[in-house]
């Protein structure tokens, strides 16, 4: 495997933009045992990583996968805020998912993703670890994967984009990667873990909330009230620097709401007064799990 984390580093090394590549840390299982920085990190491993003592029950984490196996990734599933992307529906049983949603995971099928990539912001913009399976790349695009369908390369680049731009990001696990030296499949890790870097060098750091203790909401956030036919109405909340957008979500129990990330198609489907799935989905994790 050093060979391989060898051959990636020297892709990466290669590629343009200094001041973007020395946003990250490119590590593998040895280094990452002595590494100790608090910038993030990418740890290159050929299997799934043992993160028993580093992920945490309230850890915001993001698993990227087809589904094809749970097994090694089920500690992530301690996580109360842990989400999943990339599903492809005849690799998973559905009663796993269905499981996983009813203990509060939100999910997000490669299907989905491929109408609209831009669902995969949301989920990953509070991530402080995020897990990354290559095989959940396409093989056409990565011959260490054996699945025929999956992320093309420019996807999953994108999708390496939105990793870097959360505010959170402590470190991304790139795992399953093939003890093989292809040049091609360094080229492309090189090149995802670039995006992630370029996400990091160009994201704009903001919160609502910390707005609002400032006194700074009205001057960097617009509010967009939906009201619908029951008199009810759901708040959304959007970034005048990003163009990122937020939901509130009522937490009864405490008289308080939730700030939920949310994208444009969320909006856009409660002007079309339907109720968006996310905001239902997250009303019930906040009030009855």
């Amino acid at each position: 495997m050093s060979k391989v984390t060898d051959s990636i580093k020297k892709a990466y090394s290669c590629l343009a933009e200094e001041d973007i590549k020395k946003k990250i840390h490119i590590l593998d299982e040895k280094d990452f045992k002595k590494f100790t920085k608090k910038e993030p990190f990418i740890l290159l491993s050929s299997s799934f990583p043992d993160t028993e003592d580093l992920i945490k029950k309230k850890g915001k984490v993001s698993l990227i996968t087809s589904g094809e196996s749970f097994s090694k990734e089920k500690n992530l599933f301690i996580c109360k805020n842990l989400n999943i992307m990339g599903l492809q529906a005849f690799l998973f049983e559905k009663k796993e998912i269905m499981i996983a949603n009813s203990k509060g995971v939100e999910t997000l099928n490669l299907g989905e993703i491929r109408d609209d990539i831009r669902g995969c912001e949301p989920l990953l913009r509070n991530s402080e670890y995020v897990f990354l399976n290559v095989k959940s790349i396409k093989h056409s695009d990565y011959q260490g994967s054996c699945n025929p369908n999956g992320f093309y390369s420019e996807e999953i680049c994108q999708v390496g984009h939105y990793i870097g731009c959360s505010k959170n990001l402590k470190g991304v696990f790139i795992y399953n990667i093939t003890d093989n030296d292809n040049p091609a499949e360094s080229n492309l890790l090189a090149q995802i873990i670039w995006h992630i870097a370029n996400g990091i060098y160009l994201n704009i750091a903001e919160n609502p909330e910390d707005a609002y203790k400032k006194g700074r909401a009205s001057a960097n956030f617009e509010h967009k009230i939906v009201e619908f036919n029951n008199d009810d109405n759901i708040i959304f909340i959007k970034s005048l620097k990003s163009q990122r957008m937020w939901m509130e979500v009522p937490i009864i129990k405490n008289n308080k709401t939730a700030l939920i990330p949310c994208s444009e198609a969320d909006f856009q489907q409660a002007i079309d007064g339907n109720i968006p799935f996310k905001w239902l989905f997250f009303y019930n994790k906040c009030n009855n799990l």
